[in-house]
C-alpha cells in the first residue's frame, strides 16, 4: 500500500535540515535574512543581467523588489544595532544610506534603473562572503572561503567601477530630450559622487579584508 501524499509530505518536512548553522544571536539572523532575501534578488538579478527576461515591467519589477530589500536591511542596521559586528555598522549605514538616498532619484528613470541594476552585482559577492560562516555544509563553506577574496577584488575592485563607464555610455546615446529628462547633469553628478564615495568604502573594505588580514 503506497504512502498517502500528505504522509510523504509530513516525513520530508521531518526529515528537513536547515542549510544554515543553527542561530545563537542577532546576528545569526540578520545573516540567514540576508542569504535567502539576497539568494532570491541575485537569482532574479541574473536573468537580467543575462537577457533571459527584459522590458519595462521587469526592469520595474526588479528595481522595486532590491530597493525594498534595501530600504528593509537597512531598518535592521537602524533598530537592531547588534545584527552586524559593532565595527562594521557605521561603514555599512553609511552604504546603505548612500543607496536609499540614490533610490527615489533614480525611480522612474530607465537609464539609470539600469545602472542601479547593474550594480547590484557587489550583492553577489556579499552573499558569498555571509555564507562562508553561515552554510552548514563545511565543503560549501569551505569553497566559499577560497573564492572569498578573488571574488570581492574581481566584483567589488573591478566590476563595480566599469558598470559606470557602461552607464555613462547608455547616458551619452541618449538624444537630448532623453538625456534631459532621464539623466540631467543636477542627477547625474550627485548620482556619480555617490558611486564614488561607495567605491572608496570598497577600497577601505579591501585593505581591511586584503592587507590588515
Amino acid at each position: 500500500m503506497t504512502a498517502r501524499p500528505d504522509s510523504r509530505l509530513r516525513r520530508l518536512i521531518s526529515n528537513w535540515r536547515s542549510p544554515f548553522l543553527p542561530r545563537k544571536s542577532l546576528l545569526d539572523w540578520h545573516d540567514d535574512w540576508n542569504l535567502v532575501a539576497l539568494g532570491a534578488l541575485n537569482v532574479a538579478q541574473l536573468s537580467w543581467w543575462c537577457g533571459l527576461v527584459s522590458g519595462p515591467a521587469a526592469l520595474n519589477a526588479l528595481f522595486v523588489a532590491d530597493a525594498l530589500y534595501l530600504i528593509a536591511d537597512t531598518m535592521w542596521l537602524l533598530f537592531f544595532p547588534d545584527c552586524v559586528p559593532a565595527r562594521a555598522r557605521p561603514t555599512l549605514l553609511m552604504h546603505h544610506c548612500t543607496i536609499c538616498f540614490a533610490i527615489p532619484m533614480a525611480a522612474g528613470r530607465p537609464v539609470l534603473m539600469r545602472h542601479m541594476l547593474r550594480t547590484w552585482i557587489v550583492e553577489v559577492h556579499s552573499w558569498n562572503h555571509i555564507a562562508t560562516r553561515r552554510l552548514r555544509s563545511e565543503r560549501l563553506a569551505s569553497f566559499c572561503r577560497d573564492v572569498n577574496k578573488p571574488l570581492f577584488v574581481a566584483i567589488r575592485l573591478v566590476a563595480f567601477p566599469l558598470t559606470w563607464f557602461s552607464y555613462s555610455s547608455e547616458r551619452l546615446a541618449l538624444p537630448t530630450a532623453l538625456l534631459e529628462a532621464q539623466a540631467p547633469m543636477r542627477v547625474h553628478a550627485p548620482l556619480s559622487l555617490a558611486q564614488l564615495a561607495l567605491y572608496g568604502l570598497m577600497l577601505k573594505w579591501g585593505y581591511d579584508m586584503l592587507v590588515k588580514s
